[in-house]
């Protein structure tokens, strides 16, 4: 069995999103594929936008032109 990561790259790399095929319904292969998106990288990205992570990037102060 893969690790999720490698899935999520085979199934990228692969996938015809909404495409029909012989071993795999269009909507349960699409369902695995945004699955494996929230399993593998939605928690590292969710972590990056953490408030006080990075406070030079939370500032609403107008840009100098």
């Amino acid at each position: 069995m893969r690790e999720a990561r490698s899935e999520l790259w085979l199934l990228t790399v692969s996938n015809m999103v909404s495409e029909h095929t012989f071993y795999e319904a269009a909507a349960g292969r699409d369902s695995r594929f945004t699955g494996l998106i929230h399993q593998c990288l939605v928690p590292g990205v969710m972590e990056a936008l953490k408030p006080g992570k990075d406070d030079r990037h939370a500032s609403t102060e107008e840009v100098p032109r």
